[in-house]
């Protein structure tokens, strides 16, 4: 929790994460003793207002306890936004071991992006003196904030559970009895304490000396979505997300009117295309190679664009600009587009919450049109409008329309796109030597990423790379090298070398030994057993095909048989395909989406070690005795001429 209650207090939004379960140690201090530091008190009260105003009082107490924590703790960043936050009370004291008092050394303000006049995003950067291991700071604001970004509404979002130590933790919110709050409570969290006075209702929680506190939040990887499986409490002025929709549909189209020089602009790009893809497509490029990217969040006090008229006018901004835009320039082509709010799958799904508007943290846009449906990120290149770029397969997200919006989550990609395959012909000698071809194909992802990077490559950086392929040979030389897909902005990447290695494989006597097929797959999950689910939350694939000719005088001495393993969780195959004087290696390896229960924990770790065992093989070849080939060879001639 404190990782997540830091980033609460230093971002000022309306969302907290606290702690459940008392388990206290008998000495707290001693047992987090190692700790780079140690949050010794947390406080956070909300106290909201009739019209949905609200101020937070936020006082924090943190122990440092070694150089780390020196390096760590001695500059604290506190983001607001300037139009709807007033900072109000700003107090910091540093206390070292002997007891001697310190106020910050310096407070700056500064923009926190480069387009002053575009953002509202200020921050503070409070520097601190004489932090050495001891030293304890006591750090307490006040932030006033306008109402929110929906007028008069309010959202708070509490997750019960902590991932670093604490001893003393609180959390409270303030309301006007008659104000309507909607509470919805996921995985059994904690229920607050409620007092009534002066016509105000307190909800409080409050936990003490690592109650809820799991080590294993911290240490365990690939953890799912803490909302799928930990205790969250959502608070929110709103019942559900069809008002939510109505709200975000008047705010964002009231910024999409079409002007005569957006209306002109976007017959011009469309001018000579026909199809719907066509027209769609050609307006998702112009965005894409005319208009830069401005980082703004997506949070409580930023969610309506800025008019799409300034936007064109600017030739910037950030997701929601740049989507508002988009939607105003299909309007002017008589498309129907909507935005979309977006929420990674990584965040869960915001349908176990109740409306917020820190729930999403990206904007697209979905057109409909000619019986198909278009989800169109206008920021990202590389993607036809009826292909779901990578990066979005499996969010989830909110249309928001006229009519309440729909709530869903966007398709998988094909699993072609998500393929990397290489082949490789060999052509091997008796000393060890060999004329390579290997032809490598890129995923899509990975094609969109290396074309973009390799068009920006300057001459020098092109001969820094075929230098870095041909050191590759240890010592041979790069005899050909060929790149195709460059100039196909939605296909394939393929690189294709040809290469002379003077030493390809090493002769042991009279064997040669390639074809390794060893695989680290275990490495990446050390711990023995697992409380929380391992979440596996992408799929791939790798297929790699390499083809050997073997030098004369040589003969099999050993092939590895095929390997065919099978799980939930990743399919391997091996298939080897020989004749005389050639032998075929095939690999395949199909990484799946899953989750593995801890339960199952044991199982997938005894699969990996399966795997890497079965797959830990080579091929090799023996020299044939001379005199043995000589009368082979002879008698191969004898059978020739007869």
């Amino acid at each position: 929790m404190k990782k997540l209650l830091f980033v609460l207090v230093f971002s000022f939004l309306p969302s907290v994460c606290f702690a459940q379960d008392a388990a206290a140690p008998v000495d707290w201090d001693k047992k987090h003793s190692d700790e780079a530091s140690v949050e010794l008190y947390s406080s956070y009260q909300v106290d909201l207002n009739r019209d949905g105003s609200y101020t937070e009082y936020i006082h924090r107490t943190k122990r440092i306890q070694n150089e780390i924590g020196m390096a760590s703790e001695g500059e604290i960043t506190l983001p607001y936004n300037r139009k709807y936050q007033i900072i109000k009370k700003l107090k910091v004291t540093l206390t070292d071991p002997s007891g001697k008092k310190f106020p910050p050394k310096l407070i700056q303000d500064a923009d926190m992006v480069a387009e002053k006049e575009y953002s509202d995003y200020r921050k503070k950067i409070i520097t601190m003196p004489n932090v050495v291991p001891g030293s304890v700071i006591d750090f307490e604001i006040e932030i006033f904030n306008r109402q929110d970004a929906i007028k008069g509404e309010f959202f708070l979002s509490i997750a019960f559970f902590d991932t670093a130590p604490f001893k003393h933790q609180i959390i409270s919110l303030t309301a006007p009895e008659e104000k309507i709050l909607y509470f919805k409570d996921v995985n059994a969290p904690a229920k607050p304490a409620i007092t009534r006075r002066d016509g105000k209702v307190t909800y409080a929680w409050e936990f003490k000396e690592d109650q809820g506190y799991d080590e294993k939040l911290s240490t365990e990887t690939a953890l799912a979505p803490s909302i799928d499986f930990l205790p969250h409490t959502f608070i929110s002025t709103m019942k559900d997300w069809s008002v939510f929709s109505d709200w975000y549909w008047k705010e964002f189209m009231k910024n999409a009117d079409v002007t005569p020089e957006i209306k002109s602009a976007a017959d011009a790009i469309t001018k000579d295309r026909k199809t719907t893809d066509e027209k769609i497509t050609a307006l998702s490029k112009y965005l894409y190679d005319n208009f830069r990217y401005v980082a703004l969040n997506l949070d409580a006090h930023n969610f309506e664009p800025h008019p799409a008229a300034e936007v064109f006018k600017n030739k910037f901004g950030d997701c929601k600009d740049q989507s508002v835009l988009f939607v105003t320039m299909l309007k002017a082509l008589g498309f129907k587009a909507f935005p979309i709010l977006v929420r990674s799958q990584e965040q869960g799904s915001f349908l176990n919450m109740l409306p917020d508007t820190g729930c999403f943290n990206h904007v697209i846009v979905v057109v409909k049109a000619a019986g198909k449906t278009y989800f169109i990120d206008p920021l990202v290149e590389g993607y036809r409008p009826s292909e779901l770029p990578l990066h979005l397969e499996g969010d989830y997200v909110l249309i928001v329309d006229e009519k309440g919006g729909e709530a869903l989550r966007l398709p998988f990609s094909d699993l072609k796109q998500k393929t990397s395959a290489s082949r490789m012909k060999v052509l091997l000698r008796a000393d060890g030597s060999a004329a390579t071809e290997l032809e490598f194909v890129l995923d899509r992802q990975g094609s969109v990423d290396r074309r973009r990077a390799l068009k920006l490559q300057t001459d020098l950086d092109k001969r820094t790379f075929l230098e870095y392929i041909e050191n590759l040979t240890r010592g041979g030389k790069i005899l050909g090298f060929d790149l195709s897909g460059l100039d196909d902005e939605y296909g394939l990447l393929t690189f294709r070398v040809k290469a002379e290695y003077p030493q390809f494989i090493k002769p042991h006597g009279p064997f040669l030994i390639f074809g390794d097929t060893e695989m680290s797959l275990s490495d990446s999950f050390p711990d023995k057993e697992r409380k929380y689910p391992l979440w596996l939350n992408a799929e791939s694939e790798d297929v790699k095909v390499e083809e050997y000719l073997i030098p004369q005088g040589y003969a099999f001495e050993y092939v590895p048989p095929s390997v065919d393993l099978r799980s939930p969780w990743i399919d391997i195959k091996v298939v080897y395909i020989r004749s005389q004087k050639e032998i075929r290696q095939e690999i395949r390896k199909h990484y799946k989406r899953g989750l593995v229960k801890p339960s199952e924990y044991g199982a997938f770790k005894d699969f990996l070690i399966k795997a890497e065992q079965a797959l830990d093989e080579c091929i090799i070849l023996k020299k044939i005795p001379s005199r043995v080939y000589n009368k082979k060879a002879t008698f191969i001639r004898s059978r020739q001429a007869s």
